[in-house]
């Protein structure tokens, strides 16, 4: 008997106003998966004007599911919406495309998708220099079915634990028990890692195969991984190291994300001083910031990267080390002539010049702080 292929393309919103990034990600979905019929998630009572105006103008089948407002609070009580057997019945097809509107999709493949029949796939999670073997939620595809499976796996009698990352099955499995939404971990953490590792033919993708549907981390690498073939689309595009999507994908990336802009009075310099030709730099901050950094400077002698989280130590950053700043500054008056630092957070900035102050360093002779002059309200 052949496979039904019906699939349901799932948006979750929240805002009666989205901002111009999440109406071009919308738009993009009507205008790529036009075919299928799209659910809108929404707590009740939203406005969703902005919405269906863009949806009548396609001729898509859509429905807006208005949900009890506890579901949307935040990020636990969303992830809790999936443990929910009601959440399941509201869909009516096979498959379920959950595309939060901070995705974007390149072309339709989901035909060949759901012929895969895997029960979760999205983007491969890197983390504090590692990939871990679960996948992101922000956009996937999902087997209804096995979703309902995994759930039913929670009201189980299961002695083994097991933990990945930040999280443990019990952690999952008390909670559901106690029915504490608010506490509920990263629901796509237990659907794409956990579930597969207790119900047989919940079939996951391999790496290879995650690439080729979605990434949104070390995109560079894996879009050469990849053959320098674009996957079907990509989550967090504007979050997650916007300066690789912004030859693809067509929306006016904001300043928050570090695009630099004409206004040289918000404009981040990073025209480093001459004199740091033949020294050893160093970025501190592994985050966002210091990886746009990395990127605009890579023709630089970076040596690698500071951080003062210590779970990050040892691992690998943008094909660099990232080290404790102790490890590196301890030994300052000895390497003073061959050593620069780059400050690489906006945020924690000023804390960052406080310790390197601390080590003896001093500001533009031996560091460098390329976020002056960008404002607070602009980050």
């Amino acid at each position: 008997m052949p496979l039904d292929f019906s699939c349901s393309i799932t948006i979750p919103i929240y805002k009666s106003k989205p901002d111009y990034v999440e109406v071009a990600s919308f738009k993009q979905a009507v205008k790529i998966l036009n075919k299928y019929p799209f659910i809108l998630l929404c707590p009740e009572n939203l406005n969703v004007s902005i919405y269906e105006k863009i949806l009548k103008h396609s001729n898509i089948n859509y429905q807006f599911r208005f949900l009890d407002k506890k579901w949307f609070k935040g990020r636990n009580t969303y992830s809790s919406l999936f443990f929910q057997d009601f959440f399941y019945d509201l869909l009516e097809t096979k498959f379920f495309l959950i595309y939060q509107l901070d995705a974007w999709v390149f072309r339709d493949e989901l035909e060949y998708w759901c012929k895969k029949n895997y029960a979760f796939i999205g983007a491969p999670v890197f983390l504090s220099g590692g990939f871990y073997p679960f996948l992101n939620g922000g956009l996937s595809l999902r087997r209804v079915s096995k979703m309902k499976l995994a759930i039913k796996l929670l009201k189980y009698s299961i002695d083994v634990n097991m933990i990945c990352g930040k999280f443990s099955f019990f952690e999952y499995k008390q909670i559901f028990e106690k029915k504490e939404w608010q506490k509920m971990p990263a629901e796509d953490h237990y659907f794409s890692f956990f579930a597969s590792r207790f119900l047989d033919n919940y079939k996951i993708p391999k790496f290879e195969d995650s690439i080729k549907f979605s990434i949104e981390s070390e995109n560079d690498k894996l879009f050469n991984l990849n053959k320098k073939q674009l996957p079907f689309g990509v989550h967090a595009f504007e979050r997650m190291e916007p300066w690789f999507w912004q030859k693809f994908v067509p929306v006016k990336f904001r300043l928050s994300n570090f695009k630099p802009i004409d206004d040289k009075s918000h404009k981040i310099n990073l025209i480093l001083p001459r004199f740091t030709k033949n020294k050893s730099l160093y970025i501190w901050s592994a985050g966002l910031e210091g990886r746009y950094i990395f990127n605009e400077l890579k023709n630089a002698n970076i040596i690698g990267f500071l951080d003062g989280n210590f779970e990050t130590w040892g691992r690998d950053c943008m094909g660099c080390k990232i080290f404790n700043p102790k490890e590196v500054l301890s030994d300052f008056k000895s390497l003073a002539s061959s050593l620069y630092v780059i400050v690489g957070s906006f945020k924690y900035s000023k804390e960052i010049v406080k310790e390197l102050k601390s080590y003896g360093l001093k500001k533009n002779k031996d560091f460098f702080v390329p976020f002056e002059g960008v404002k607070k309200n602009d980050q």
